[in-house]
């Protein structure tokens, strides 16, 4: 692949676990691909991303109470495909030539002004935040 484009694969998997006190649920999972290209200059992304590939999220529980048993199944098609646009309005980055003040400048500002203004000793800045 390429600079602008990228791919990710996820999954999830859960279970077997036990719900309700007696029902036996058995595992079920998934697993997602997606795409991503980066377009005009890393001001925009298109995603596309097809979730749930293998249709692995069907389920089937168990349960054996007080000598009855019940079997239970469950699914629903939870493929899905997404198409997913992003574009970053404004200025790409910070300005470059923009100063920064902070607390810590502004207190060794002063302490400069101090030293040249007595001319004698030293002062420090302990501790701080």
């Amino acid at each position: 692949m390429g600079k602008a484009w990228s791919a990710e694969v996820t999954g999830n998997v859960g279970g077997p676990y036990l719900w309700g006190g007696s029902w036996r649920i058995s595992p079920i999972g998934g697993l997602d691909v997606g795409v991503k290209k980066q377009l005009w200059n890393n001001r925009a992304d298109l995603k596309i991303i097809f979730a749930d590939i293998f249709l692995t999220s069907p389920w089937h529980a168990t349960s054996n109470f007080g000598g009855m048993q019940i079997q239970a199944y469950g699914t629903q098609d939870s493929r899905k495909a997404r198409a997913v646009f992003t574009y970053r309005l404004g200025r790409n980055k910070n300005s470059e030539g923009k100063e920064r003040h902070t607390g810590l400048g502004a207190e060794e500002e002063r302490l400069n002004k101090k030293n040249e203004v007595g001319g004698k000793g030293t002062s420090r800045v302990i501790g701080g935040v």
